[in-house]
């Protein structure tokens, strides 16, 4: 091999590491996106009672996705069918 094509093939193994390092950042932040904060209980210093766990606070936005996602996951049937049904219906009036 001469050193052209070696360095385009460093060269272009080196754009794969650099996409894939792109898309783990991208998966990673929506990931982060949808779970949300994590939030522990509040408890005040004077108290005897120590409340353990949290929740997770969401954006407004991931809790959209959560709704859809778990509408279509409940309800995927008559979703599929229902739009079988009405391209049918345009199919056969056009």
């Amino acid at each position: 091999m001469d050193t052209v094509s070696l360095q385009c093939e460093t060269i272009a193994s080196q754009q794969v590491q650099v996409g894939f390092a792109m898309l783990k950042r991208a998966i990673d932040a929506i990931a982060k996106w949808y779970q949300g904060e994590w939030k522990p209980y509040f408890n005040p210093r004077d108290s005897n009672v120590f409340v353990f766990g949290g929740d997770h606070e969401r954006h407004w936005t991931a809790k959209a996705a959560r709704v859809v996602v778990t509408f279509w996951l409940n309800q995927w049937q008559w979703i599929i069918g229902t739009a079988i049904a009405i391209a049918a219906l345009i199919a056969t009036i056009s």
